[in-house]
């Protein structure tokens, strides 16, 4: 069956997702100047839009919100939007420890009174984040309905988003999107993505306010799941294709460890 082309991929990477992973796959099917990362706020309000209109862009990724990109007279239902979701607890416990490591100015100043995990999850800039970016809103619009801020975010996700992944289950999510898109199936490997289960070391107590807190977050992730699920049965021959990814990806692994331990030797 012939694919259906489409205009630009869009990638919406939501901090401590594994999307610095999606995004080397992205950067790996296309040529310099096929894609574009965005990842500040002045690029996104300057260049944003232009970057639709620009044939030789294929795919857009970064950290921005759902309505930045549908600024100007963006078509977003002619593109293919993408996402990835995480357990909100193991994505705020990795989002705090990679906070702390950060030499950027900025975060190394608000982090001066995040110093805890308790402190840094209850923080209204980490509330909710995944919500938030789905929602499009702003922090201080969305603190001020959160639910309502769900709801936006929950028909944002049914309605524009093609493909929705699951960091936990990255392979499976990769294998969906493989069979989607008109992509090479390159095997990868996972960059600057901390194990889910690292929550495991916080105390059950702490875990519990995280979800408390997140509680949002974990409806919209429950959502993906179901999405991903969705999807999956739509998958021809899913476990098959799933087998061969995930094979690949053994022997590929192997092979760049290989070459790391041959070149360290030298």
């Amino acid at each position: 069956m012939m694919k259906k082309r489409i205009k630009k991929i869009v990638f919406v990477h939501i901090p401590k997702t594994a999307g610095s992973t999606f995004k080397r796959i992205i950067m790996n099917q296309y040529s310099e100047g096929e894609y574009i990362p965005i990842y500040n706020r002045a690029d996104i309000e300057q260049n944003f839009t232009n970057h639709f209109h620009t044939d030789k862009v294929k795919a857009i990724f970064g950290h921005f919100f759902f309505p930045d990109f549908i600024q100007g007279e963006i078509d977003i239902e002619q593109h293919k939007l993408m996402t990835f979701l995480r357990n909100p607890v193991a994505r705020v416990i990795s989002n705090f420890h990679h906070s702390l490591q950060s030499d950027k100015p900025k975060t190394i100043e608000y982090m001066k009174d995040l110093q805890t995990l308790e402190k840094f999850a209850a923080w209204k800039g980490q509330l909710n984040i995944q919500t938030q970016f789905i929602s499009g809103l702003n922090i201080a619009d969305f603190n001020k309905d959160p639910e309502k801020g769900y709801e936006i975010a929950e028909k944002n996700l049914r309605k524009y988003f093609s493909l929705i992944g699951i960091t936990e289950r990255f392979d499976e999510s990769m294998t969906v999107i493989y069979d989607r898109l008109p992509w090479q199936k390159k095997p990868y490997i996972s960059y600057n993505v901390r194990n889910s289960l690292s929550k495991q070391s916080v105390d059950t107590e702490t875990k519990k306010l995280i979800e408390k807190l997140n509680y949002l977050d974990l409806k919209l992730y429950n959502l993906g799941n179901e999405l991903l699920d969705e999807h999956i049965k739509k998958t021809p021959f899913f476990k098959l294709k799933q087998a061969v990814l995930r094979f690949k990806n053994k022997l590929y692994t192997a092979r760049v460890e290989r070459w790391k331990r041959k070149h360290s030797e030298a």
